[in-house]
């Protein structure tokens, strides 16, 4: 009965999501162009509540290249961009900002969490242009399964499997798996089945 309300909840979402996923898709898939998906995914970022909970699911499963049933993706949170490839059983808190990257199943994405496009995505070395003028470098960053990213963290490096990142915490090299990390930059403190470290993680 309860797999049955699921499925029911995700087609109904799907319906509800249709005129979005067409508004994004379309150009999307025809010409590249990202525009339209920003602005869908913005609208769809403040719909309260279940139904907005399932439009959103149904909206990234059906435009990113891997995005599960069982995504829940909290109020004001946005999947930047259409590269990205998340995960099963994934959960992302609130008012977070997903870029290009790539997260593993299980993983715990905290409340207002930033996850960059690389540690450089935009070019700068030129004077003689402005910075909105030079082009950007996209880098996929990968979150390993069964991470969990605390609250406010910024990660713009690889996190390794069965990391924890501390609350407030900006990830700038890349993290071995099962590390604890913490500060800004962040550094590791401690290691999953070592000694008990308490980190907060919000």
């Amino acid at each position: 009965m309860r797999r049955l309300m699921k499925a029911l909840s995700n087609l109904t979402g799907l319906i509800a999501a249709l005129p979005f996923i067409a508004w994004a898709g379309l150009p999307l898939r025809l010409f590249g162009s990202e525009r339209s998906y920003s602005s869908a995914a913005c609208a769809l970022a403040i719909i309260p509540g279940l139904p907005g909970l399932v439009m959103r699911r149904a909206f990234y499963h059906s435009l990113l290249p891997e995005s599960h049933w069982d995504l829940h993706l909290d109020f004001g949170s946005i999947i930047t961009h259409p590269t990205a490839r998340i995960g099963k059983r994934v959960w992302i808190g609130a008012y977070s900002l997903i870029g290009h990257c790539r997260i593993g199943d299980d993983a715990i994405i905290g409340s207002r969490v930033s996850i960059l496009s690389g540690r450089y995505p935009h070019r700068f070395s030129s004077v003689e242009r402005c910075i909105a003028e030079q082009p950007g470098v996209f880098q996929e960053v990968s979150i390993g399964a069964d991470c969990w990213l605390g609250e406010g963290s910024v990660v713009m490096a690889d996190v390794g499997q069965g990391c924890v990142v501390g609350a407030g915490s900006v990830v700038a090299k890349p993290t071995a798996d099962l590390s604890v990390v913490a500060g800004n930059p962040a550094r590791q403190i401690g290691a999953r089945g070592g000694k008990q470290v308490e980190v907060a993680s919000g």
